[in-house]
Order: structure tokens, then sequence, then C-alpha cells
């Protein structure tokens, strides 16, 4: 009905990757994000830090929240006031985290 009004709305939807990619690619990428593999969870051996922006719409600080209570030997740090990109938003913070896990 309005072409244009949907081309500019198709074009704000998903991220910059999901827009550039190729059909085939864009396919592979609806697959990986809807793949529900929290029941793997609980089986990951490895000490685990999360380091999240509250902000984040792409993967939103509840699927922290829940990898937190099923990965064993996890944390969870979030940086106030960043999105998905917290290392590029805050890259002071996030290095300072790092560094503290590490030692």
């Amino acid at each position: 009905m309005f072409p244009e009004v949907i081309d500019d709305w198709r074009s704000r939807q998903g991220s910059a990757d999901y827009r550039n990619a190729t059909p085939m690619m864009r396919q592979c990428m609806v697959k990986a994000v809807n793949e529900d593999l929290t029941e793997l969870l609980p089986r990951i051996r490895q000490e685990v830090l999360l380091i999240w922006g509250d902000q984040d719409t792409a993967t939103p600080i509840r699927d922290a929240h829940i990898m937190e209570e099923k990965i064993p030997n996890c944390g969870l740090a979030v940086i106030p006031g960043t999105g998905h990109f917290s290392f590029l938003e805050k890259p002071a913070q996030f290095r300072g985290i790092m560094e503290a896990y590490l030692k």
C-alpha cells in the first residue's frame, strides 16, 4: 500500500550484519538466534564470566541471568548504560573487569 514506508521499516529491522547478509546467510542467522540451548548450559565445566550491558536489546539482560543460574561456576558483571557492545562503549570499565577476573 505504501511501499516507501514498508521499505523504510524493513531497513531498520535487525542488525547491520543481518541486513547486509545474503538470503542464505540470513536463514543461518535466524536459525542460530532462535535455537534454544539452555538445557546444555549445566554441562559447561569451565569457569565463566559473563560481561553484559544492562541496555542490551540484542541479547537482553534476562538471558544473562538465566545463563548465570544454569552454568556452574559462573559470574556476571553488568556494565550500566551499555548495550550489546559494552567493550566498545565503555572500554576502560570492560578492561578493568577483565583484568580483575584474570588475576
